[in-house]
């Protein structure tokens, strides 16, 4: 199974190319910065709930579809932080997005045969 993975893996390099570099940017360099401007995203979410509650324009529990969105964005964003610190130091973003990347590859690969 293992050989039939790296010959997956060496059809794509040679069909779409590698290159170490993205945008100027190293690839390691990038999975660490993806989950530092998640980390910023969540934080400066917290804070305009902050500074916009009471504002007639956040009164989220009038509706229930407003509550739901509410609810939705802090219980992801609270998620989301304690992932991106283990992520960014042991780069587990990148291997999850790898592992879903592969086995996406493999599924194809099955169902379109050889």
């Amino acid at each position: 199974m293992e050989e039939r993975l790296v010959n997956i893996q060496e059809k794509y390099n040679d069909k779409l190319g590698y290159t170490q570099k993205i945008c100027c940017f190293r690839v390691k360099t990038l999975t660490q910065l993806i989950p530092i401007l998640l980390l910023l995203d969540s934080v400066f979410f917290f804070t305009q709930t902050f500074f916009r509650w009471g504002a007639p324009c956040f009164l989220w529990w009038n509706s229930i579809p407003t509550t739901i969105t509410f609810f939705i964005g802090h219980i992801t964003r609270l998620t989301g932080i304690p992932v991106c610190i283990y992520s960014n130091i042991y780069l587990l973003f990148a291997s999850i997005i790898s592992l879903l990347l592969l086995s996406f590859l493999v599924v194809v690969n099955i169902n379109l045969g050889p």
